[in-house]
Order: structure tokens, then C-alpha cells, then sequence
């Protein structure tokens, strides 16, 4: 893409993400001097943007235009999610999840296992009402942590620090992210990376959303790979999926892609790392309560549970329309697809990983509950993958007829 079209290409997405901030802001801080006028510096911004973007060719401020309105929408994001409880003048949080990784944490570090003990005094402590919580098809509720263990140990620290709002942390875990983006965007298409990266940082950082740390971990584990720091990526790796199963998605596909590179062999060592690195943080969990840990862990696909309510914007919104998909068949269609991903680009003769990432969210559109999150959080990953910019291994060439016995022997 020439330097033009991708300036181009980042101010339409900035212009987008400033319509979308001020759309979200407007109830939370419109009523407020100081919140109306931000909320119209972005809006001028977001204009001014798409006016450029349709009207005017190369202009080297452009980029400056750009980099300013995903800033300042970000921004206005931020202080509308914090508006929230400083107006009410205690901790609030608007998700369930938000709520049970706090109280884990606080569980945590009073020595008790925090996926042996119901969380659901947590939800009205932090000011959930029915309507934020995760439903399920026996007509009750999630009251259990559903997350691996690091998504709670990595606010511990801030708690015993004296913080009180998570949401302050998650925002330090952005700010980190944001730093990220920018140092390690690739540097033909910097501001185009950059824009697109942090708008959707923006959208896992807030409104009760901490999906950023894992993706972050993700983010720094594709460069350090890049970098020739295996072990160091394939902690990382680990990490990520310490934290959210989202990131779980992501170890077959690195893996394949070090196996492409490296050989089956070197892929195996690999992931044995990535899978010490996720024993070390939830083992001490497994050990003092293995089935309260794989129950909630595991808790969409354990049997003798309800499963949780369908919901979301992907293929389950036709439930909305009255077509019946039983969720055996959503979870069928999601595998399957995944699946089929994973073996297209085993098979490529010239792979494409960033393609890769961007092709993720046609698995998550399916599963029954599919949320815009799941599928926008590939596209950092995407962003600021350093695959094809950097020097990688040279690939072993493979005969192809014998292409097929390499990928049944990758997934055997």
C-alpha cells in the first residue's frame, strides 16, 4: 500500500473510531462544560478527518491529523469509563467479569483459592444489577470465575498497592499497550498500524473490558520471536494464555508457524515451554482445587453444567429471528471452522500470518456467544505482527505430495 493510501486508509479508521467514542460518551459527559467541549473537539476532529480523507491528496499532516484523532478519542473513551464511579463515588464496574476478577484477587491474597468459593457477593458489592450478568439456561446466573488464574494475579499487585478501582490498572496495562503499538508498528506502514492497533486497545481497555492485557502479552511475544528470543516468545505465549481462553486460539497457529520454520521438532520443545509457563501460574489453583478450577476454566464445555444463554452479533443473533440453532451446532460450525483454517495455512505453499490473524473472527463469529470483542482483538495482533517485515527462518521445502503426512503428523 503506497504511503498515501495508507495515510488515507488511517484517518478514515481514526474518523470511525471518533464517531464511535463521542456516540458512546455523549450520555456519560454531554451534561458536563468541560465533557461537552471535548466531546465536540472530537467531533471536529472526526469531520475534519473524513473531509481529508475524500478531498485532499498527499499532505504530509495527514498523518498527524490521524495519530491526534485516535488519540483524542481514545482519551474521551477513558474519561467517560471513569466518569462512571467518580461521579457515584465508589468502585462500579459494568461486567461481571470486571467484578469477578476483582474479588478473586482479593481472595487471592487472603489466601484462599478463588475458584473454590462463590463470587457472587462481589456482583452487587461493585454495583452489578441482573442485567450484567452472564445467564444461563437453567434460568441462573454465573457466579464462579470462568477465567485462568493470571487474569486475576495481574491486578494483585495494584490491590496491594492500595488501589481500590481496577479500572485504573487496566488503564496502566493500556497505557503499556499504547507504547507497545507505537515502538513496535512496523515502520513501512507505521501510522496505519499504529491507528488501527490503538482504537481497538481503546475498545479492550473499557467499559468493564481487560481483554488488553492478553492481547498485549500476545503483541510481545510475536515481536520477541521476531527478535530471535524463542523461549522468551514462547513464555509470553504462555502467559497470554494464562489469562483468557481467547488466547488460546492463537499457541496452534504460532506453533504451526514455528513448525513451517523450525521443523515439528522445534515446535514441540516450544510449546512445552509455553505450556510450563501456563502451568506456573495456575497450577497452585489446580492443586489446592483441580475440579474447581477445570469447572470454571473449562465451564463452556464441562458436562452436568447449564450452558450460558446464547448471545452476541455473530451467527447466534439469528436465534433473534426465530431460527433455531441448538449450540451443539454453533460450537460444531466454530471447531470446524477453526479447523479448517489451521490446515489451509498448513497447507499454503507461502503462508500468510497476518492473513491468519484477520481470519480468526470467522471462527468466533460462530460459537454461541459471539461478541464484536472476540473478533476485534485479532486486529492489533494483526497490526503488529512483525512476520512480514522481519527476517524469518527459512521454511524446509517439502515435497508436495508428502505436504499432507507433515500436517496429519503436526496434528496427530
Amino acid at each position: 500500500m503506497s504511503e498515501v493510501n495508507s495515510s488515507r486508509v488511517s484517518l478514515l479508521i481514526a474518523s470511525g473510531f471518533a464517531a464511535y467514542a463521542v456516540h458512546e460518551a455523549w450520555l456519560k459527559l454531554s451534561s458536563t462544560a468541560l465533557g461537552l467541549a471535548w466531546l465536540l473537539f472530537v467531533s471536529t476532529l472526526g469531520a475534519a478527518g473524513l473531509a481529508c480523507t475524500l478531498l485532499v491528496g498527499r499532505w504530509r499532516a495527514l498523518g498527524l491529523l490521524s495519530a491526534s484523532t485516535a488519540l483524542a478519542s481514545a482519551f474521551l473513551l477513558v474519561a467517560a469509563d471513569l466518569a462512571v464511579s467518580i461521579s457515584a463515588g465508589r468502585v462500579l464496574y459494568s461486567t461481571d467479569g470486571m467484578a469477578f476478577v476483582h474479588g478473586a484477587a482479593l481472595e487471592a491474597l487472603s489466601g484462599r483459592n478463588p475458584y473454590t468459593v462463590s463470587l457472587e457477593g462481589y456482583l452487587w458489592a461493585f454495583g452489578l444489577s441482573l442485567r450484567h450478568v452472564t445467564p444461563t439456561m437453567d434460568g441462573g446466573f454465573v457466579k464462579e470465575l470462568t477465567y485462568p488464574s493470571l487474569s486475576f494475579l495481574a491486578f494483585t499487585p495494584f490491590l496491594g498497592a492500595g488501589v481500590e478501582d481496577l479500572k485504573l490498572a487496566v488503564l496502566a496495562f493500556y497505557a503499556a499497550s499504547l507504547l507497545a503499538a507505537y515502538l513496535l508498528a512496523p515502520r513501512r506502514e507505521r501510522l496505519l498500524s499504529f491507528t488501527a492497533a490503538a482504537a481497538v486497545l481503546t475498545l479492550l481497555s473499557v467499559n468493564g473490558v481487560f481483554d488488553v492485557v492478553w492481547v498485549l502479552l500476545l503483541i510481545l511475544s510475536l515481536n520477541a520471536r521476531a527478535r530471535g528470543l524463542r523461549w522468551l516468545s514462547w513464555t509470553l505465549l504462555g502467559l497470554s494464555a494464562s489469562y483468557k481462553q481467547l488466547a488460546w486460539a492463537a499457541v496452534p497457529l504460532v506453533a504451526l508457524r514455528e513448525a513451517r520454520s523450525e521443523g515439528l521438532r522445534s515446535s514441540l520443545l516450544a510449546a512445552s515451554t509455553c505450556l510450563a509457563a501456563f502451568l506456573a501460574v495456575n497450577l497452585p489453583f489446580m492443586l489446592s482445587g483441580p475440579l474447581a478450577w477445570a469447572r470454571g476454566v473449562l465451564r463452556s464445555a464441562w458436562p452436568g453444567l447449564a450452558p450460558m444463554v446464547p448471545a452476541g452479533g455473530g451467527l447466534v443473533s439469528l436465534l433473534y429471528l426465530g431460527v433455531p440453532l441448538p449450540i451443539a451446532f454453533l460450537n460444531g460450525a466454530a471447531a470446524a471452522t477453526y479447523i479448517a483454517l489451521l490446515a489451509l495455512h498448513a497447507v499454503s505453499a507461502k503462508p500468510r500470518w497476518r492473513l491468519a490473524w484477520l481470519t480468526l473472527p470467522l471462527a468466533f463469529i460462530l460459537l454461541p456467544r459471539s461478541y464484536p470483542i472476540y473478533w476485534l482483538c485479532w486486529i492489533p495482533v494483526a497490526a503488529l505482527d512483525p512476520g512480514l517485515g522481519a527476517a524469518q527462518p527459512t521454511e524446509a521445502k517439502r515435497p508436495a505430495a508428502g505436504r499432507a503426512r507433515w500436517v496429519a503428523g503436526l496434528y496427530a
